[in-house]
């Protein structure tokens, strides 16, 4: 086996990669993976730079900081752990904008922090405009979206989410406007009349050009939301079972790592709450809980013990 993964790492033909969910890995030709890479920089939100910018970002940021501390926005403890050592698509504008909002709008901000609002969205605008990667030797800046992985990206998208669905919903026709709007992140579950579909649709994305949604309609009176799949029967009621993907590996942790035991025992019981807690429709709800099941499930335990 190592001499089979050794090979593999050393084949230059070949590019290996994590899949994005699932535990799964994927297998590209290189020139492959290079060509998407050159399309997805050619065709994104990004621009070559002439260096790394590393340096210049930490010296801002170092200025911002020192200034907050100055001022005694931000205390010893607080300005050391935030300060960079050397050497180590939401729209951006419109986002730090429906931010400042909620900040002015939170009469129990100054309890927990000194600065102001407008402070608060300079270092988060600071923070969004100074995203690069290096790809293939060369330096690229992301110029619109927030970037991938960085902890505030959820927020601030979350943000400007709520700002945006409560403008869009506000200023929506009546002939279109939806019955339900449940949103988790950027997962919208929706219902509205079959034929007002497409004007809502159309309407959502007049809302702001960097702001585009796509529509899935429910097949076979079925369609999935999050890890949910939803039913609806005959009479209109809606019920619901847990939803795997097609590429999903049923691979969660190896029983062979070295986690803890209460980490192993944690994954079967999540399994087992989550099932219980989204399928609503008691015939299968009780065929989940059936005598099998439950025996499965207790022997799953008994060998994480």
């Amino acid at each position: 086996m190592r001499k089979a993964l050794k090979s593999l790492k050393e084949d230059d033909s070949i590019t290996i990669l994590p899949a994005d969910k699932g535990r799964a890995s994927v297998v590209l030709d290189t020139d492959v993976y290079r060509a998407k890479m050159t399309e997805l920089i050619d065709s994104g939100p990004y621009r070559a730079i002439s260096k790394d910018p590393t340096d210049r970002l930490c010296r801002k940021l170092s200025t911002i900081l020192r200034n907050f501390h100055k001022n005694g926005d931000i205390d010893d403890a607080v300005y050391r752990r935030l300060r960079p050592s050397q050497k180590q698509r939401v729209p951006i504008d419109a986002a730090c904008d429906a931010a400042f909002l909620k900040l002015s709008s939170d009469a129990t901000l100054p309890q927990r922090t000194q600065l102001s609002p407008t402070k608060i969205v300079d270092v988060l605008k600071f923070v969004l405009h100074s995203t690069y990667f290096m790809y293939n030797g060369d330096f690229y800046e992301q110029q619109e979206g927030a970037p991938m992985g960085s902890p505030v990206s959820a927020v601030i998208a979350n943000l400007y989410m709520e700002f945006f669905e409560e403008q869009a919903l506000k200023t929506c026709p009546p002939n279109c406007a939806p019955r339900v709007w449940k949103r988790y992140v950027d997962d919208t579950f929706i219902i509205t009349a079959r034929s007002s579909a497409n004007d809502l649709l159309e309407h959502v994305n007049a809302q702001h050009p960097s702001i585009r949604f796509t529509m899935e309609t429910e097949s076979d009176e079925r369609i999935a939301f999050l890890d949910t799949l939803v039913h609806r029967d005959t009479g209109g009621r809606l019920t619901t079972t847990v939803y795997r993907k097609p590429t999903h590996t049923d691979q969660y942790l190896a029983y062979d790592s070295h986690h803890p035991k209460s980490v192993k025992r944690g994954v079967v019981n999540c399994l087992y709450e989550r099932a219980s807690r989204i399928v609503s429709n008691p015939i299968a709800l009780r065929r989940r809980n059936s005598m099998s099941h439950q025996r499965s499930f207790r022997m799953a335990i008994r060998f994480c013990l």
